[in-house]
């Protein structure tokens, strides 16, 4: 399991020309991420689970801390392979916990065949997952999809993203989804939601480039508002 360490992660929702402007003065003291593609950005699919109760929807709702969230991510096309994540939040701090999944192990998760991935894995984050589906029926409840522009300073361990077209299907049989897919978006398409994690301090000089009077710190689960924007249309 990996990034075990809670750090701070503080969110905005930035107008397009905040966006461009921000990102263009952040590239030339950053690093671009290495997954990123031609344009600067890659794809995200993250495919959300939540118990009988639906209670990871719920804690984020009352504001209750800590909260976890799980979910099966991938990249792009879905090609370079799948991660079980689990991410804690606390006091405005979050940490992430991660394992590859295989696409045999997918399916028989889905297919309802924990018990048996839950005896054959080594992963202890998969192990704890499968004992979740069995014990609470943890099963899936969102696909959730953006574009992502991320920078990083590897040195102070700093990472900037620019998550945009964010939005939300219930697919679940279909993960990653097409093209084709149809999607509800969960902002306008002009804004992004601006991500900035860290440890415990945030450099003085990169504070003043991101903080400005006009921007102002968000609470943003795309989990939860995604679940929230599907009761609206089936409501």
């Amino acid at each position: 399991m990996l990034k075990t360490r809670y750090r701070d992660e503080w969110k905005y929702l930035l107008e397009p020309e905040r966006q461009m402007l921000l990102y263009e003065r952040l590239r030339q003291v950053l690093e671009q991420d290495e997954h990123s593609g031609p344009n600067g950005t890659y794809t995200v699919h993250s495919l959300y689970f939540d118990d009988l109760w639906d209670s990871c929807a719920q804690e984020n709702e009352a504001g209750n801390e800590p909260r976890t969230k799980y979910r099966i991510r991938c990249y792009g096309n879905g090609q370079s392979g799948m991660y079980l994540e689990r991410k804690d939040k606390i006091f405005g701090k979050c940490r992430k916990f991660s394992c590859p999944i295989t696409t045999e192990e997918y399916d028989a998760v889905i297919g309802g065949e924990a018990a048996e991935v839950y005896w054959k894995t080594k992963e202890p984050l998969l192990q704890q997952f499968c004992l979740l589906i069995m014990e609470r029926g943890f099963a899936p409840k969102l696909i959730l999809n953006y574009e992502r522009a991320a920078l990083t300073e590897p040195a102070a361990h700093i990472r900037v993203t620019f998550d945009s077209a964010v939005s939300a299907a219930d697919s679940l049989n279909c993960f990653p989804i097409d093209e084709g897919t149809p999607r509800i978006p969960l902002l306008s398409p002009e804004c992004c939601i601006l991500e900035v994690k860290f440890d415990d301090i945030l450099p003085g000089w990169l504070r003043e480039m991101i903080e400005s009077p006009a921007l102002r710190q968000i609470s943003f689960s795309k989990y939860y508002m995604g679940r929230k924007k599907l009761e609206e249309v089936y409501r």
